[in-house]
Formats: structure tokens, sequence, C-alpha cells
């Protein structure tokens, strides 16, 4: 959120990079590059994200996409074209995070009840048979 934030605000509460700077970074990629990689990016994390939900295997690292979403938040904003990408930026991070977000709730949902099965078929396993007369 944070991060969204800062680009909203194009960065302005920290400090520009210098001159020597830009120089060593070189110039920036092509802003149509830049946004052809948002949208292999998006397609690529959703699909990959569906997948590991369809074979029931854990979430991924959602660190990793807010460090993605970082990525391409700074390369606009470093081409000077972030104002008018920031929306698209936004959506596909929000896409693939949330998504992730709610493939962690599910995977570790179903991982809680079948633990709670487990707990309660050992539960009644330990109990000693009714005697009824």
């Amino acid at each position: 959120m944070l991060l969204s934030i800062l680009a909203f605000r194009n960065f302005d509460l920290l400090p520009p990079l210098s001159e020597g700077v830009r120089r060593i970074l070189g110039p920036s990629p092509p802003v149509r590059l830049i946004q052809v990689a948002l949208v292999v990016y998006g397609f690529s994390g959703t699909v990959l994200i569906l997948a590991r939900m369809a074979r029931g295997t854990a979430p991924g690292n959602a660190w990793l996409q807010l460090g993605y979403l970082a990525a391409f938040f700074g390369f606009f904003h470093f081409a000077g074209a972030l104002g008018e990408n920031f929306w698209a930026v936004l959506t596909a991070g929000v896409t693939v995070v949330g998504l992730q977000a709610f493939q962690g709730w599910s995977h570790w949902s179903e991982q809680a009840r079948e633990e709670q099965d487990r707990l309660a078929r050992l539960e009644g396993a330990k109990r000693p048979p009714d005697l009824v007369s």
C-alpha cells in the first residue's frame, strides 16, 4: 500500500536521482517495452498461481510479487511515464498479489481442516469404548 501511495505521488517523498546516478543507469527502456513486460508479468503470474492452486501446492513467495510491482513502478518512473501507467501497474499488482493471497488463504485453510480431521480421528481412537449395560 505504501509503495502504491509513493508511486501515485510520483515518489515525491524520496530524493530525486542525481545526474551521476542517471548516467550510471543509462537510458530507460522504451515505455512500450515496459508495458509489454507488465502484460507478460500479469498474465504469467496469474497462470502460475492458478496452476499452483489446481495442484494444491503451497503458495509462492508474496514478497517476490511485491518486488516485481516495485520494479514496474520504478521503471515507469525512470522512463517519465508513471503518471500514464500507474493504474495499469496497480491493477496488475493487485490482481496477482490478491490472487496469491487468496491461494494462501485457501491452501492454509484446507491444511487446518485436514489437521482438525486428523485430531478428531485420534481423539476418537483414544477413547475407551462406552460400557452400556
